[in-house]
């Protein structure tokens, strides 16, 4: 059951134009599904790398890796109708917005904007001497055109048991945060040797599953740091971890 989007597939697409193949698990890329999906993943390692699902997976690559200077970072742009999350892996990641929003967040913090009629917002890296790194995921909102929303929220209560995979993005309540759509977001900071089943909310749900870092295993393809996999079609994935790995998993509705 499922299928996997691809390994590693943050930094290499293929076509948008690419078939489909239902249920071709090891197929290592299927974009016309993927252009379907509510979730659209950027990660934020450095300057402008933006490596997309959804519509982006057009583009045909992305660059390496590369954290933001300090002092240095992404200036005031727009965001219209997207759900946009940021994780800070490492450092201090400044925002301000135009709904006088400014704060500093830190690893254990993640903040959550909600774009609607339009917003327009900055990040940088707040520190004279420290890198940042930092992931940032956009969600397609489950209603649109609604009021600009910004917010923060301290998860380390949630996630500092180890081995676990700990809910920090839910609809219902269940977590510190819920943004404007029916995703579950969930961290884990998982031992060598451990192994975990992820089961999916809806069978009209797709989970993506991105290695922050350390190696897994999921159904006969490892992943390794900065490698994701998405699935669809099946009601959980099992997680084997290889070595110590942090990992994150983002469930969402898939659109018809």
């Amino acid at each position: 059951n499922g299928s996997v989007v691809g390994k590693n597939s943050l930094l290499k697409t293929m076509p948008a134009t690419t078939p489909y193949r239902k249920k071709s698990y090891h197929s290592m890329v299927a974009p016309s599904r993927l252009a379907r999906t509510t979730l659209r993943i950027s990660c934020l390692l450095g300057a402008l790398m933006r490596c997309s699902l959804g519509t982006a997976f057009r583009r045909p690559g992305c660059p390496s890796a590369r954290s933001v200077a300090p002092g240095e970072g992404f200036d005031m742009h727009p965001h219209k109708n997207m759900e946009v999350i940021s994780i800070p892996l490492k450092g201090y990641l400044r925002h301000g917005d135009s709904i006088k929003n400014s704060e500093v967040i830190t690893p254990g913090d993640i903040q959550v904007m909600s774009a609607g009629t339009g917003i327009v917002h900055s990040e940088f890296n707040d520190s004279g001497n420290e890198q940042l790194e930092f992931l940032q995921i956009w969600v397609f909102p489950r209603e649109e055109n609604t009021k600009p929303h910004y917010a923060s929220y301290d998860v380390r209560p949630v996630t500092s048991e180890k081995n676990k995979l700990s809910l920090i993005i839910a609809p219902d309540g269940s977590a510190p945060a819920s943004i404007n759509q029916d995703a579950w977001f969930s961290l884990g900071n998982l031992d060598a040797g451990q192994v975990k089943e992820y089961k999916l909310h809806s069978e009209n749900n797709g989970v993506y599953l991105f290695v922050i870092d350390g190696e897994v295993e999921v159904s006969n393809t490892i992943l390794s740091k900065r490698d994701g996999a998405g699935f669809w079609e099946t009601d959980s994935i099992t997680i084997e971890v290889l070595k110590h790995a942090k990992v994150l998993l983002i469930e969402i509705p898939m659109m018809k």
